[in-house]
């Protein structure tokens, strides 16, 4: 763990005040769709590869200006096409990092078969270690990774820790637990 640790003093301390102070929005029910302006930032959709050839949804955001950026994540089943779940995300975007919002496998857009919390961690199927590390190769990104998320995005990220990606510098959980056996 000392690993993460010091690599989240690396990103720097905006990151989790970013995450305290913006992402509050982004969890919740009742999101309405529809167009939302989120200029002068970009907004894209993109299929992320996984290493059994299915493709995970995701929606990044990214900040105005010229990168490289740091690159944060959230894992999650819900939609990611909500209003504030949008504005959320364009905000942390506005703060100078690439924000992408991922679905589960088997979810939304997300190709393959939902299993849980199986494919994440451990098995045939890595798909947060697989996430982080395909974020990390962009070249829009600065090759350090964070992760956020509450819930079940703070338990993708219990997962995603234990598979101990190399680009991984920061997490920063909240509303959940360290064992789903115990807790879940």
């Amino acid at each position: 763990m000392q690993k993460y640790s010091s690599g989240c003093h690396q990103v720097g301390c905006l990151v989790i005040t970013a995450f305290v102070c913006l992402l509050t929005p982004m969890v919740g029910s009742g999101q309405g769709k529809g167009d939302v302006d989120l200029k002068p930032l970009t907004e894209k959709h993109v299929m992320i590869p996984m290493r059994d050839g299915k493709r995970l949804s995701a929606y990044v955001y990214f900040p105005p200006g010229k990168g490289p950026w740091p690159v944060v994540f959230e894992q999650r089943y819900a939609d990611l096409r909500g209003a504030a779940t949008r504005k959320g995300a364009a905000k942390l975007a506005q703060e100078g990092f690439v924000v992408a919002l991922v679905n589960f496998r088997g979810t939304h857009q997300s190709e393959g078969t939902w299993v849980g919390y199986r494919a994440l961690g451990w098995g045939k199927s890595k798909d947060g270690y697989d996430t982080c590390e395909w974020l990390a190769a962009q070249p829009w990104s600065s090759g350090k990774i964070g992760t956020f998320g509450s819930s079940q995005g703070g338990f993708a990220q219990n997962f995603l820790a234990v598979t101990q990606p190399p680009h991984l510098v920061c997490q920063y959980m909240e509303d959940t637990g360290l064992s789903l056996f115990h807790e879940g």
